[in-house]
């Protein structure tokens, strides 16, 4: 009885040691950013979007990431590229960037003031027209 209870007792302990053995961070490796919002332009080029104004991306399907920052430290919601180097990315207090080098430089674009307190939630570009949703 004793050998059964020993058995048991080192299989409850060493289970969760075997099994989660194969669980492993895939990238990006856990953050103090919370992201919101992601698009991908084929299988290797995407951008993710997040808080603080952070913005990371990839060129090789997600293996490697960079990290950069829009010109407002506010919460980031979605990301739309067009192609691999011409996007926009929608956040908090009416903010709204567009970015012609991939995603490595981001710029302002202006917006009325009767939107300047809104929050942005989504963004898609289509057939030369940008739509923008929020509240």
């Amino acid at each position: 009885m004793k050998l059964q209870n020993l058995a048991l007792t080192i299989f409850i302990i060493c289970f969760p040691l075997i099994f989660n053995a194969q669980w492993y961070w895939q990238r990006p490796y856990p953050s103090y950013v919370t992201y919101n919002g992601s698009c991908f332009v084929g299988n290797d080029r995407g951008w993710i979007v997040g808080n603080s104004g952070v913005v990371v991306w990839t060129d090789d399907g997600g293996e490697n990431w960079h990290q950069v920052y829009t010109p407002a430290l506010v919460t980031l919601n979605d990301v739309h590229f067009i192609n691999t180097q011409k996007g926009f990315v929608v956040g908090d207090d009416g903010n709204i960037f567009i970015s012609t080098s991939g995603g490595e430089i981001f710029h302002s674009l202006p917006v009325s003031p009767a939107y300047s307190d809104k929050d942005f939630y989504s963004v898609y570009f289509n057939v030369n027209r940008l739509t923008i949703f929020g509240f």
